[in-house]
């Protein structure tokens, strides 16, 4: 239970990609490298992967509002698709079930601005 737990506050933790520093993204990432337990080969296209996903997060800031929420749920699944990708199949179950428990905490946690739908 603690590893699920760990997981959610990690993929969160990666939400935040666009406001974080390098070291910090460098730090989320060896966090995501033991956790998945992720070859060398591996670890290195996720860095890249999550290179990617803040020069995307980067281009977004300033964007108008609408648009950047489309953005993001778009940011998001290339994300998802492009790390799934590197995985092998231990790893997918643990990622699905990462996605399994963020869902769930989504659909429990109170509607921000952020999450409300734009009129």
């Amino acid at each position: 239970m603690k590893n699920l737990i760990f997981i959610v506050l990690c993929f969160f933790s990666l939400n935040l990609l666009g406001q974080q520093s390098n070291s910090q993204i460098d730090k989320a990432a060896a966090t995501i490298t033991k956790l998945y337990d992720l070859n060398s080969n591996q670890a290195a296209q996720y860095n890249q992967i999550i290179k990617t996903k803040k020069a995307a997060y980067k281009k977004l800031k300033g964007s108008d509002k609408k648009i950047n929420s489309e953005a993001v749920k778009k940011i998001e699944l290339e994300y998802e698709k492009s790390f799934k990708a590197i995985l092998n199949e231990k790893q997918i179950k643990i990622f699905e079930v990462q996605q399994q428990i963020a869902k769930g905490l989504r659909e429990d946690a109170p509607q921000s601005s952020v999450n409300r739908p734009v009129k």
